[in-house]
């Protein structure tokens, strides 16, 4: 059971999720604005919602061509100053999923995918400025590393 404290901190920002959710819808379509260029080029995959679907704004990511794009770029982020990280480890390949039987290769193209997606600096207080940064050091990457 949650404490009283975070229960009113999470009561609050219930009150403001309108505006906590319209914030960072502004900053998913910035992100998507400035990397479709990229996108465009092939150098990178951007995040599709399903028609018949709505986003929740939780994340933006990026899927790359491969592992070594990835985690080069992940490197020129981090040694530019810019907070990004890989995406969430498969679960099949997490010690529970190791539990229930599973091993490497067994969900290939689930592994394949987690290897080649980054995500981007995703919080409401993010300016377009740092956001700019950001599309433009991964353009900048890209752009030099394309083969």
């Amino acid at each position: 059971m949650p404490s009283e404290t975070v229960c009113a901190f999470l009561y609050a920002q219930l009150g403001m999720m309108d505006a906590i959710s319209d914030r960072r819808r502004k900053i998913l379509e910035f992100y998507y604005a400035g990397l479709k260029p990229l996108a465009d080029d092939e150098l990178l995959g951007l995040p599709v919602t399903p028609e018949g679907c709505s986003s929740n704004y939780h994340l933006f990511h990026i899927l790359l061509r491969d592992a070594e794009t990835r985690n080069g770029l992940l490197t020129h982020l981090k040694d530019n100053g810019i907070r990004a990280t890989f995406h969430y480890v498969p679960l099949h390949s997490s010690p529970m999923g190791r539990k229930f039987g599973y091993k490497e290769c067994d969900l290939p193209l689930t592994e394949e995918l987690s290897a080649r997606l980054l995500r981007l600096p995703f919080y409401s207080d993010l300016t377009e400025s740092e956001q700019t940064r950001v599309i433009d050091s991964v353009g900048a990457f890209l752009r030099r590393h394309q083969s």
